[in-house]
Formats: C-alpha cells, sequence, structure tokens
C-alpha cells in the first residue's frame, strides 16, 4: 500500500483504495515494485520493464478529495457538529462538500456512510483527538468509490481547499454550469475569437485549479475576423482567430451569401458582393477553425451564427469573400438620355469601381458611379443622382471589365459610391524628412523617411484601411497609425510632422511673449513716474499766505 500512498501524495492527495481495473489501454512497464516510504514519484521506486503480466493485470488508485483533513473521534453524545444536514442513500463526499459551500459554512464531516455534518470556523472538529485515515473506511452510499468516515469517526473536509477559482472573466462566456467544485467540467469560449477551451477542476501538485488554464481571451476591440490575398483590402480568404489568438480558416460547406454579408458588416463594409467558395483566393494554413457556417444575415458578428469546430475539410475549401467598396451609397436608376451623373464621362475595357472613384476624386467631384461594366461617371456635391429613384440591388451586379471581382453597376442601373469616404486625409509631409506616395485611396500605401541627422519616430508605412467592427457606421477610412515624425538627432528636439499650421505656431508665440514684456514694461514706467511726481509736487505760481500776510503788512506801514 505504501506504493499507492506515494502516488496519491505527489498528487497531493491521500490513498482511499487500490483498485483493479480489467482491461485498460494503459502500457504495462512495470512488473514488479520495491519501495521504500520516502520516494517523491513512481519513478524513484525500483521496478522492472520486464514482465508476465497481461492488461488483466492492470491497477489502479482512488486517491481521497483535496480539502480532506483527516479521520476525527466522533462520539455519538458529545458531537463536535452541528445536527447533520442531509442523511440517507445519496449522501457521497462530494455532495456534502458542495451543500456546506453553499451555505457558507467552512467544514464538512461524513459518518456512518450516510450522515452529512456541517460547521462553521469556529467547529472544533479535532477535540476527541485524530486516528488513523484507514479507519473511516465505510463507502458512502452515494458513491462506492468514496468513503464517508466510520462509525463515531467523521471524515472532515475543509471545503475551501475543494473549488477551483471562478473561471469567467469580462470577455468570456461559460457553459457546463456555475459549480466549480473538485471533478466539475467547464467549456470557456470568448466575446471575440471563436472556440471553446474545455476546462476541468482537478489537483495538481496539492493544488485544486483549472486544467488546462484558463485561457485570456482577447480584447473585445480586436478584430477576430480579417480577409487575407485579395486584390484589395475589401476581397480575400475569409480567416478568423481562435481564442488562443492563432488565426485559421473557414470551410466552404454551407458558405452563402448570407454568410458573407455578416462577414463584410462585421469588417465594417456596408454591403457584399460575393461569397466564395474552393479556395478562390488561394489556399489557407493552419486549422480549419469553422465549417457549415449558416448565418440568418442579421447577426453583427460571425461568431453569432450557427457553426461546427469540427470539419471534414481540407484547405482547398477555405471560404472567401468579396464586399463592397467604402462609400457605396446604393444601387440607382440611370437613363441613358437623362443621366443623374452627367460629368467626365471615362469608359473602356479596364474601368472598374475603384479606378472610377480615384478618377472622379482627382477630377475634384463628389460622387463616381458604374454602369454596364465599363462606364464611369462623376457628379457634383449636388447632383441628385437619386432623383431616378433607387433600383434593385440586383440590378447592379455587373462584372467590372478591369476587376471582375468588383461589381460595375448593370443596364440602366449605376452603382453609387461618396469618393470622399474611399480616400484618407493627405498625412503630410514631416519637417526634416519625406514621404513616398501620393495616392490616398482606400487600399494605398505611403512610406515616410527622414533626412540625415533626423530620426523616425513611429512607423516608417501608412496603410489606407476601412476601421475594423461593426462599431464604423459611417464607413469612413482612415490611417492604421498616427503619421510618424522626425526628431533632430543632434538637438534631441522634436519636429512637428507636417509643414502646415504647426510651422508657423513657434515664431507666433514668441511675438506674443514679446508683446506682453513690452506691455508689461510701459506699465511699470508709467507708474513709477507717478509716483516720483506725488513725492515732489511742482512750485505753484500763487503766493503763498505768509507772502500775502506780508505784504499786508508792509503797506500798513507805509
Amino acid at each position: 500500500m505504501v506504493t499507492f500512498n506515494m502516488v496519491c501524495d505527489k498528487m497531493g492527495g491521500r490513498l482511499v483504495a487500490v483498485v483493479w481495473f480489467v482491461s485498460t489501454l494503459m502500457v504495462i512497464e512495470i512488473a514488479s515494485s520495491q519501495w521504500i516510504q520516502d520516494e517523491t514519484g513512481l519513478e524513484d521506486c525500483k521496478f522492472d520493464n520486464t514482465h508476465d503480466c497481461e492488461h488483466e493485470d492492470d491497477v489502479s488508485v482512488i486517491c481521497q478529495l483535496p480539502g480532506y483533513l483527516g479521520c476525527f473521534n466522533h462520539a455519538r453524545k458529545s458531537y463536535l457538529f452541528p445536527p447533520f444536514k442531509e442523511q440517507g442513500n445519496e449522501v457521497h463526499a462530494l455532495r456534502c462538500i458542495k451543500l456546506c459551500y453553499e451555505e457558507g459554512y467552512v467544514f464538512a464531516g461524513l459518518q456512518y456512510g450516510s450522515y452529512c455534518y456541517c460547521g462553521g470556523s469556529d467547529t472544533m472538529y479535532d477535540l476527541q483527538g485524530k486516528v488513523a485515515d484507514s479507519k473511516c473506511s465505510y463507502p458512502c452510499n452515494g458513491d462506492s468509490n468514496q468513503l464517508c468516515g466510520g462509525d463515531r469517526l467523521v471524515g472532515v473536509f475543509d471545503v475551501r481547499k475543494t473549488f477551483c477559482s471562478d473561471p469567467r472573466t469580462p470577455n468570456s462566456r461559460v457553459e457546463g454550469g456555475v459549480s466549480f467544485i473538485f471533478a466539475s467540467v467547464v467549456n470557456i469560449s470568448c466575446q471575440v475569437g471563436f472556440g471553446q477551451v474545455r476546462l476541468q477542476c482537478s489537483q495538481e501538485a496539492g493544488e485544486v485549479k483549472w486544467i488546462p488554464d484558463i485561457p485570456k481571451c482577447p480584447d473585445v476591440t480586436q478584430p477576430d475576423v480579417r480577409l487575407v490575398n485579395g486584390d484589395y483590402p475589401n476581397m480575400g480568404r475569409v480567416e478568423v482567430m481562435a481564442i488562443n489568438g492563432e488565426w485559421g480558416t473557414v470551410c466552404d460547406d454551407y458558405w452563402r451569401q448570407p454568410d458573407a454579408n455578416v462577414v463584410c458588416r462585421q469588417l465594417g463594409y456596408k454591403d457584399y458582393i460575393t461569397a466564395h467558395s474552393g479556395a478562390f483566393f488561394g489556399e489557407g494554413t493552419g486549422e480549419i477553425l469553422l465549417d457549415n457556417v449558416e448565418c440568418t444575415g442579421d447577426e453583427t458578428r460571425l461568431n453569432e451564427c450557427a457553426f461546427l469546430t469540427v470539419d471534414n475539410c481540407g484547405h482547398d475549401a477555405d471560404a472567401g469573400v468579396t464586399c463592397q467598396l467604402p462609400g457605396y451609397l446604393g444601387c440607382f436608376v440611370d437613363s441613358t438620355e437623362l443621366r443623374v451623373l452627367p460629368f467626365n464621362k471615362m469608359s473602356g475595357p479596364s474601368v472598374h469601381a475603384l479606378q472610377c472613384i480615384i478618377h472622379c476624386f482627382g477630377k475634384g467631384y463628389f460622387f463616381s458611379g458604374v454602369e454596364r461594366g465599363n462606364e464611369c461617371y462623376c457628379g457634383r456635391i449636388d447632383t441628385a443622382y437619386d432623383r431616378l429613384g433607387r433600383a434593385r440591388r440586383s440590378d447592379c451586379r455587373m462584372a467590372c471589365g478591369g476587376n471582375s471581382n468588383l461589381h460595375c453597376g448593370g443596364d440602366n442601373a449605376i452603382s453609387v459610391f461618396d469618393v470622399t469616404k474611399a480616400h484618407c486625409p493627405d498625412p503630410g509631409v514631416p519637417r526634416g524628412g519625406a514621404r513616398t506616395g501620393n495616392s490616398f485611396v482606400f487600399g494605398s500605401t505611403v512610406h515616410f523617411s527622414c533626412e540625415d541627422g533626423f530620426q523616425l519616430s513611429g512607423e516608417p508605412s501608412l496603410h489606407c484601411l476601412l476601421a475594423q467592427g461593426h462599431t464604423n457606421e459611417s464607413g469612413v477610412v482612415g490611417w492604421t497609425l498616427d503619421v510618424p515624425h522626425c526628431v533632430d538627432t543632434d538637438a534631441t528636439s522634436s519636429l512637428d510632422t507636417t509643414t502646415s499650421l504647426g510651422a508657423a505656431i513657434g515664431p507666433l508665440f514668441a511675438v506674443g511673449i514679446l508683446l506682453v514684456i513690452v506691455i508689461t514694461i510701459f506699465f511699470v514706467i508709467r507708474r513709477r513716474k507717478r509716483r516720483i511726481a506725488n513725492t515732489h509736487p511742482k512750485p505753484s505760481n500763487n503766493p503763498s499766505p505768509d507772502a500775502v500776510q506780508y505784504a499786508k503788512c508792509q503797506r500798513g506801514y507805509s
């Protein structure tokens, strides 16, 4: 029995029983063992790798539950616990521990195989003395693999040491109940990220803990869907992030337009164009995380749709989508006699929607429109593009001649865009630096560098993309990062990022300070002059009273 006690001790528990389980799948490696009582692990024992056993001779152990304090005398006439909480054929150790824990007690005690006691922190369960654990050998009525004390003997547990911590976090969801007692199982999923992690409350090295560790869910602002390997950022293979942070693909089984609609809306696009199958944008790598995705089209995130996490696909069945370009306003009726967007027509086999947006924006127009697959039109800010009414969505599904993944209206139906919502603002040029790239349309990239004597602070490249997430209601694009600036490495001073307003602020500030100083000096001098004047008054032209009296006397004398 010493060997089996050692196995339980290493796991942090105590031996309950030795059981022979028939036909287990464990490999027979230990034919005979010799032991002493101070081994810390089974590997420290002496054993033979040769054997004459069959799997019908496999052995196993049952260890005592976590939190076990020992076996104690509990005489009938001087019970240390309050009257029993439960008694009967359903009683077993875990049931009693859970009952006491939920009612706020600290200790649980079991006796006679069918009695459950609960005690507070002041319960002196050891007052009558402790006995050998083997004395508490009555099998529990509710589970014969657990022990429930003995005759006038009570097995005592500290219930606080039999529960795992609450696995719930602000960004997680828990399935499987809210009881976190030893041996319980829960499934953890995250608000962001796909998949679940199955956790079991177990004991490891004497500590009750969840195995595996509780996953750390990504921040809710972090995107868990992305498009990869497309011609433009609004198209590509759909990849989703698992809750462990790894990216995987989606199988195209049941992949339809409602699924593409949810993906596009989650990424911030107003509409979808196509749901692609058969690895249209190339085969991905890593795990295939989702299969049999079925969205209604009303969901705001892909993880709200129905799906399976066990797939029967290969990467040759990776799903993809093409979303509508930023700034899309809708499909509208047009007429060859009276165009709704009448300006600066451009046509040809290379025309596509994004090219038309760039063309009209460069000419100073506010709207662009494409129709018949190869025609581009522009409109001013006051152009009433909707004056003939809105067309059906399906009327604007003609593939663009310049890029068949994009749609360019239809016959007498024009796809209209607000070109300003498809362009990022001018990022400027850093003082002491330079910029490469003058196109700020959706999908473009600009690069920054600094002159000799300056060092770039920030990322050297910015990408014009649509902000991800369904909270981006306006659908306006923006640069992925802040504009970098150049730092003077000699003066260790930072220069402003652009050559516009910031360049004039310094001199204006200096002039303002100088003006304040001049005004202050003026008032100080003026105040000092007044003070001097009051101290030394000017001579008066009028005679003093004494002089007047003297003159009178002179006249009287004469």
